[in-house]
């Protein structure tokens, strides 16, 4: 559903306030995601359910990528068609098993995203003020 919102001129308007900073900055920028990313990644990894080796295990799914909107950004997906594996919300959520029992849901990505967003957004506000000051004093 991310993938289908749109918003008008928001790439060119990134695009437009990354290009006015210099390459130095944008790379502090992507090395503090890139932690943020791999933060987030081993607290997923360390809760996640593990399932049956022979099915082929959802935590191995789980991937680090560039994000297309900004180079300065990375998206951390898990599952998905190019894996074979189907995205994981009936195990964040529950669902009901195949008896018609109910099988209580498992959450792991949500917790993780709660405990890594504060540290995250603190990361990248240091970076950028990081940038801000050496910018400032050249």
């Amino acid at each position: 559903m991310a993938d289908k919102t749109r918003v008008e001129g928001l790439k060119r308007f990134r695009a437009k306030v990354l290009g006015r900073l210099p390459k130095a900055a944008r790379d502090q920028m992507r090395q503090a995601n890139e932690k943020n990313a791999d933060e987030f990644m081993g607290l997923v990894r360390r809760i996640i359910p593990k399932g049956d080796p022979e099915d082929g295990r959802l935590v191995d799914t789980l991937r680090k990528e560039d994000d297309r909107l900004s180079e300065v950004a990375v998206r951390v997906t898990i599952g998905g068609q190019e894996t074979g594996q189907k995205h994981p919300m009936h195990l964040e959520g529950g669902h009901r098993a195949a008896d018609g029992t109910h099988v209580p849901g498992k959450p792991f990505w949500n917790p993780s995203k709660t405990v890594t967003t504060k540290r995250a957004y603190a990361r990248n506000r240091r970076a950028r003020n990081k940038v801000v000051k050496e910018m400032a004093q050249k």
